[in-house]
């Protein structure tokens, strides 16, 4: 564990927790929503791949394994494309310019963490570079 990965986690969390908390727990618009729960089932669904089995430090885990099932078949880092749904789902519930601000710091947080984590992917796993040119990272079809 190294002080990068606890301060990119630090950041990640300060920023769901801020932007959570601005507002209502439970947004009144049926958009947001769906939005938020469908961020959520992403997340748990990735999450159960891993068999609940997974870091929040971008550092892997002894014994880890390459994972490309489930929404690892759609992007590589699905649980990060769950919170980017979840937070932005409060973001759009509770529209401030300072949870505007956080959530680019959480998404460029988010791209400095997974830019992190790749390379350590990429040292462990051989066919991690092929499995980086058939999918994209956090978005389909996008990025």
């Amino acid at each position: 564990m190294s002080v990068k990965s606890i301060i990119i986690f630090i950041v990640q969390i300060f920023c769901c927790v801020y932007i959570v908390l601005s507002g209502d727990i439970i947004p009144e618009k049926v958009y947001i929503v769906l939005l938020i729960a469908a961020g959520l089932i992403i997340g748990i669904w990735a999450m159960a791949e891993h068999k609940m089995k997974f870091n929040v430090l971008p550092e892997l885990l002894e014994g880890s394994k390459l994972i490309t099932s489930g929404p690892y078949r759609i992007v590589r880092h699905p649980i990060y494309t769950a919170v980017l749904m979840i937070i932005g789902g409060y973001v759009i519930n509770t529209p401030s310019l300072v949870n505007i601000i956080l959530y680019l710091i959480l998404i460029i947080d988010l791209i400095i963490k997974l830019k992190y984590e790749e390379k350590l992917l990429l040292k462990r796993f051989i066919d991690y570079n092929d499995y980086m040119k058939k999918t994209k990272a956090l978005i389909p079809y996008l990025y």
